[in-house]
């Protein structure tokens, strides 16, 4: 319940705020908000992406204007980019910015023609600046990862190391 009221309750306020525009509104930016304001995140979003990304077989995000696959490991990704991308717009763009977004598929805006109006730049412009920032942010978790079990691991040594020493009579 904690995941699936929030996200029902979201899908509900988009569909009074956009009012029949809701109908045109984009599946990444309407299941995205829906997604991102569940109680818990799903944590197999992040492994989803990653494999991915690895496997170079994301989305588009003119691909996630129309409905999800079917298929239950290709609609997992696709939640999890949508998840994805409105969190970048989150951290990235000023509520403002948001709001014309928004406003713009209200007014019946097509996939393309709602992040222009509402972000001023185009779809494929958000698509690039989105990844990249996806990208710069992947590799930094194994390496601090890693430099954590070092720091650990010294640590542990160096304690071993202290305790196991006699003292000097």
């Amino acid at each position: 319940l904690g995941r699936e009221v929030p996200h029902e309750i979201m899908h509900l306020l988009l569909a009074k705020r956009l009012g029949a525009g809701y109908a045109g509104l984009p599946n990444w930016l309407n299941e995205g908000l829906a997604v991102m304001n569940q109680a818990r995140p799903d944590p197999e979003f992040a492994a989803a992406l990653t494999r991915a990304r690895e496997a170079q077989a994301q989305f588009t995000l003119a691909n996630l204007c129309g409905p999800f696959p079917a298929d239950a490991a290709q609609a997992q990704l696709a939640y999890a980019e949508s998840e994805s991308v409105v969190r970048y717009l989150r951290r990235h763009y000023p509520a403002a910015n948001l709001a014309k977004l928004l406003d713009a598929y209200a007014l019946g805006a097509t996939c393309e023609a709602g992040v222009a109006q509402g972000l001023n730049l185009s779809q494929a412009e958000l698509e690039l600046a989105w990844r990249a920032d996806l990208a710069a942010a992947a590799p930094t978790l194994p390496w601090v990862l890693l430099s954590a079990v070092v720091l650990l691991g010294g640590g542990v040594l160096a304690l071993l190391t202290l305790g196991s020493r006699k003292p000097r009579q």
